[in-house]
């Protein structure tokens, strides 16, 4: 027995759980999601393998052409014009200065409506910035740039109706410390494949002669293949088989092949790099050559260094003296100096070298002999030949990140700035104020737009509403005062204030009454009204305005705002009267000559400044127009309802391009007179009214979707109609009806692309306007490609915004 138990076998109790095992690959994450959604049958398989090929495919075909075939200079050398058309080169600071105010105020809004600003978009605006300040940097320090090929010589080539001779003096602007190599392109010119194939910055000749022995290989290829098909032919035709083309595809191959003319080889024709060049880079101002060689092979080299940052000559002649050959083209393989694009700024022009961004301003090409010398400059320069893609990241991506790269970035930081503006204004239990704030930030923004873009003028018709409106708001400004006795003195003040500023528009003398009966606009010239009225009514406005704050009526905040909408319109219209009336005698200052106020053309405004004026004003002029239109469709007055109803389903049942047409050339059948309104003020008067309709539906749907009870809450309350309305189910209504609003925004920002079809020159107008030039004939595709990322990137940050304010809470405008 005590063996048995000696023998019994040790039991033991594992107090650890075995460790579980990992669950198949196929049965998790992303394997998962594929395998079920991807390859759960054999069609479904087929279909994402289809799928993925057309994918690459596509992927594969557009890259290549952006980066090998696409002429981004097209772009580049008229960014400007896509930005704010032809407007005036000395205003377009207004332009600037109107995007950042309006970034700063949108910032705000954004840190106001929206709860918190995602984390991911603040990455990605920290991104953006250090991407566009330093990826092009870094480009330029690792990548070097391609050729330049210049040609020189004394033979003209004739291509069509175009004789293309080479330049023998250029001038070339250069950076202190740059190295200048030139030597001759004998490897490039080795055999005419070489020569077609050649890549790279290239002049007029050398870009001529490339093509012509491209077309020379083309046309012998061309050649050969129909003498093969037809050798073929009457091969198998002699022994009985069957013909390999048609008969009438014989006579016409035939025909071809008796019509064709191969041309002269272009390498022997033109005798290129059979003769020496001498080539020397020369100081315009002493007119002394720097550096002189003459290049007799490929093995000589021809090397400088720039003593200074400006404009030099190259001087590129043949000697003729003791060569075989007197006429001839030699084409030279040149690093350093590099193709730059003229602009205009507000201080002269300026010419900016493209791969590198060096900048020279005020300062043209050199003179010689009387005669300016031609530059080179990008438009005769461009990029030929099928790009590697170092040289596409080098010439085109680099210069155009520097080109946007401060900009961008300074507008971002402004938008940053506002949010951080308002966010201070709220955390310091100013949740008020920041939220006025950015309303009636918002709400001034067609007003900013209006008086920076277009400069501050007056107009008679508006003058006397204007008048009429300062008496007004001092009215009631002094009847507020009256019933808060500590500001009432301060307010008394403000009244003088309004009134001078009333009294001078009335002795400036401008108010044409028949002028006036037919609401044309009346631009003061010379006003004859004290300067002292005027500088009174400015001094006495910012008093008014901060003592109308203070006369605050509780629980009547719209009586309260009153004064201080009043005061913003008394200021901006005082600074003008100030402009543009006496001084004490007969000196006068006109619209001439004050800077701030000169009218812009409006026949100029065109490209991203146009569709962003047509935007502004059919998103913020037509939203409190639509919510009219709705509130007057379920008014209880039949005549208000009917015309409100009538309005909106006429505009809503009429295409865009229709009230455009209406607008452009039904309006001035009216009266000629109107005939002298821009087409871009009728534009935006079309934008508006079409806008209006379609957001007076969406903001009816929002009105519909609320249940009865809010309304009888309401009027159980106490509450009048009007309180109703805006207090407690108007709120509600936009709240719910924000993804159509946005997507009627994001509609419209599209749809002002149709004003080209009036002559308007938006972006899509600059596009058809640049494909006519001859420089930029082919590149319609690359414009259509640029404008279609900036419709997109503008439509996402829109429909992004959108998506936060759902996300706060519906919009809602306070946090605790």
């Amino acid at each position: 027995m005590a063996n048995n138990e000696q023998n019994r076998p040790e039991y033991y109790v594992s107090q650890h759980e075995p460790e579980a095992k990992a669950p198949p690959a196929l049965e998790t994450g992303a394997l998962k999601w594929v395998r079920e959604n991807l390859f759960n049958s054999i069609a479904n398989t087929l279909l994402t393998i289809i799928g993925v090929l057309i994918v690459f495919y596509t992927i594969q075909g557009v890259t290549t052409w952006v980066v090998r075939d696409a002429n981004w200079f097209s772009v580049s050398a008229n960014i400007n014009n896509f930005m704010v058309g032809r407007y005036e080169a000395e205003y377009q600071w207004r332009a600037s200065l109107t995007l950042f105010i309006s970034v700063f105020i949108i910032g705000a809004a954004i840190a106001v409506w929206v709860r918190q600003i995602a984390r991911t978009m603040l990455i990605s605006i920290v991104v953006i910035i250090l991407t566009l300040q330093v990826a092009p940097r870094l480009v330029n320090t690792s990548l070097e740039l391609p050729s330049w090929y210049a040609g020189a010589g004394n033979v003209e080539i004739t291509v069509a109706q175009t004789v293309e001779t080479a330049f023998d003096s250029i001038a070339f602007i250069g950076e202190e410390g740059d190295e200048i190599s030139i030597m001759l392109a004998d490897e490039d010119v080795a055999s005419e494949e070489a020569l077609a194939d050649l890549n790279g910055f290239v002049d007029n000749i050398a870009n001529t002669i490339r093509n012509q022995a491209a077309n020379r290989l083309s046309a012998i290829d061309t050649l050969t293949t129909l003498e093969d098909f037809v050798t073929r032919d009457d091969e198998a035709r002699a022994s009985g088989d069957t013909p390999v083309i048609t008969t009438s595809q014989y006579e016409e191959y035939s025909a071809e092949i008796e019509g064709t003319e191969i041309p002269e080889p272009i390498i022997e024709t033109f005798n290129i790099n059979e003769i020496p060049v001498l080539v020397e880079i020369v100081d315009p101002e002493t007119m002394e050559a720097i550096a002189s060689v003459t290049l007799a092979s490929g093995e000589d080299v021809f090397q400088a260094t720039l003593p200074y940052t400006g404009w030099f000559i190259l001087n590129k002649t043949l000697v003729t003296d003791g060569a075989e050959v007197s006429e001839g083209i030699a084409l030279l393989d040149v690093h350093g100096i590099y193709p730059a694009a003229k602009r205009e700024t507000t201080n002269g022009l300026a010419f900016t070298r493209r791969p590198d961004g060096l900048t020279i301003e005020n300062e043209n090409p050199p003179v010689v002999d009387g005669n300016e010398l031609p530059f080179v400059d990008i438009i005769r320069n461009q990029y030929r030949g099928d790009r590697p893609l170092n040289d596409y990241i080098r010439t085109y991506v680099a210069p155009f990140f520097l080109d946007i790269a401060n900009y961008v970035s300074l507008v971002l930081l402004i938008g940053i700035a506002g949010y951080v503006f308002a966010e201070i204004l709220r955390n310091s239990s100013g949740i008020k104020a920041a939220s006025s704030f950015a309303t009636y930030g918002l709400a001034s923004i067609p007003i900013i737009v209006w008086i920076l873009i277009n400069g501050l003028f007056l107009y008679s018709a508006m003058m006397w509403l204007f008048v009429a409106a300062m008496i007004v708001f001092s009215y009631m400004l002094f009847k507020m005062a009256q019933k808060n006795g500590y500001s009432q003195n301060l307010a008394i003040i403000g009244v003088v204030g309004y009134i001078a500023l009333a009294v001078g528009l009335i002795l400036s003398g401008t108010f044409d009454f028949p002028r006036l009966l037919t609401i044309l606009p009346l631009v003061i010239d010379d006003a004859s009204v004290p300067r002292f009225i005027a500088w009174l009514g400015i001094v006495f406005i910012p008093i008014a305005l901060w003592s109308g704050k203070s006369a605050h009526i509780p629980g009547d905040e719209v009586q309260g705002n009153i004064p201080l909408l009043g005061g913003i319109a008394a200021i901006l219209f005082a600074i003008a009267v100030v402009a543009t009336s006496g001084i004490l005698g007969d000196r006068t200052i006109t619209l001439d000559t004050v800077w701030a106020l000169q009218p812009s053309d409006p026949r100029g405004w065109g490209g991203l400044l146009l569709t962003f004026m047509l935007t502004i004003y059919g998103i913020i002029i037509a939203f409190p127009i639509g919510i009219g239109l709705a509130l007057g469709r379920r008014s209880d007055l039949p005549l208000i309802k009917y015309l409100c109803t009538a309005y909106i389903e006429l505009v809503r049942g009429s295409p865009f391009i229709t009230v455009l047409f209406f607008m452009q050339l039904f309006i001035p059948l009216i009266n000629s007179d109107f005939n002298q309104v821009p087409g871009s003020y009728r534009a935006i008067a079309a934008t508006i009214a079409f806008s209006a309709a379609y957001l007076a539906e969406n903001v009816r749907g929002g009105l519909q979707s609320l249940p009865p009870g809010q309304g009888e809450a309401a009027k159980a309350l106490g509450l009048n109609p009007w309180q109703s309305v805006s207090l407690i189910t108007l709120p509600q209504a936009l709240r719910a009806v924000i993804p159509a609003l946005v997507g009627q925004f994001i509609s419209l920002f599209k749809d002002t692309s149709l004003v080209t079809i009036v002559g308007l020159i938006d972006l899509v107008g600059f596009v058809n306007a640049m494909v006519v030039q001859a420089e930029f004939i082919g590149t319609r595709l690359e414009g259509l490609l640029f404008i279609s990322i900036l419709y997109f990137v503008v439509s996402y940050v829109m429909s992004y915004i959108s998506r936060l304010l759902e996300a706060s809470g519906s919009g809602s405008t306070r946090r605790m």
